[in-house]
C-alpha cells in the first residue's frame, strides 16, 4: 500500500494506508508518501524489495509485535530509477480485532557501499631514441 501511495498520492492510495498504518505511524507516511510523490514525473516508478526478510522479535507477545526487515527503495520518473535507498526498519505492531497493525516504526538508512576504484597501472614511458643515441655516442 506504501510503495502505490508513494507512485500515486491521490487520496485512494493515501487512504488505503488506513488499513494497517495508525497514529503517528499513518501521518508520517502519508507525508513521506505526498512529498515522494510531488518530486518525480507521472508516471512515478517505485520498486521495493526485502534484502533481509521481516523477522518477529523473540520478546513479541501476543499483543505487540516487533518486526525488523531490511528494505530497498527505488524511486524514478517514466523512464529511469534515480534514487535507491537501503533501510533497517523497525516496526511495532499492534493487535487489532483479527490481524495487526502498524502503530510505530523507525528506520535508519544503510549506507551505500563505498566502490574502491581499482588500480589502472600507468603506461610505462617509452624511451625516444635522441640522435647522439642513434649515432652510438
Amino acid at each position: 500500500m506504501l510503495q502505490e501511495a508513494i507512485a500515486e498520492a491521490d487520496e485512494e492510495n493515501l487512504q488505503s494506508l488506513e488499513k494497517i498504518w495508525r497514529g503517528l505511524a499513518l501521518r508520517v507516511a502519508r507525508n513521506f508518501a505526498t512529498q515522494m510523490s510531488e518530486q518525480y514525473a507521472k508516471p512515478m516508478v517505485v520498486e521495493f524489495e526485502y534484502l533481509e526478510p521481516p523477522t518477529v522479535d523473540r520478546q513479541s507477545t501476543h499483543s505487540e509485535a516487533i518486526v525488523t526487515s531490511r528494505e530497498k527503495w527505488a524511486y524514478g520518473g517514466p523512464t529511469e530509477i534515480d534514487r535507491e535507498e537501503v533501510f533497517d526498519f523497525i516496526y511495532s505492531l499492534t493487535r487489532e480485532d483479527e490481524g495487526w497493525i502498524i502503530s510505530r516504526y523507525t528506520y535508519r538508512n544503510i549506507p551505500a557501499p563505498e566502490l574502491t576504484p581499482t588500480p589502472t597501472p600507468s603506461p610505462r614511458p617509452t624511451l625516444t631514441p635522441t640522435p647522439a643515441d642513434l649515432a652510438g655516442e
